[in-house]
């Protein structure tokens, strides 16, 4: 993870904007007041709010452990799914 100070950050905003999204890392931007904030691209953003919800509750993460242990396993079912168009 990348780390700058607020002033190199505002100076440069478009370029790591652009990198944020470009290479999917997040930016720690260090603040005068010492605070920090770290930006980074929407679709890891979404990623990391589904992956705290599906782990926010003990019965979530049994049930997807089961679910995994039984596609190691060889079970389940294949499925083909259409993306696109109606």
């Amino acid at each position: 993870m990348e780390s700058v100070n607020y002033s190199e950050f505002r100076q440069n905003l478009a370029n790591y904007l652009n990198k944020v999204e470009d290479d999917r890392i997040p930016i720690v931007v260090s603040r005068s007041n010492g605070r920090k904030v770290v930006v980074m691209s929407f679709d890891d953003y979404q990623t990391n709010e589904a992956t705290l919800h599906l782990m926010s509750s003990q019965e979530n993460i049994r049930v997807l452990s089961e679910a995994i242990a039984e596609l190691e396993d060889g079970g389940g079912v294949e499925v083909e799914i259409e993306v696109g168009g109606c």
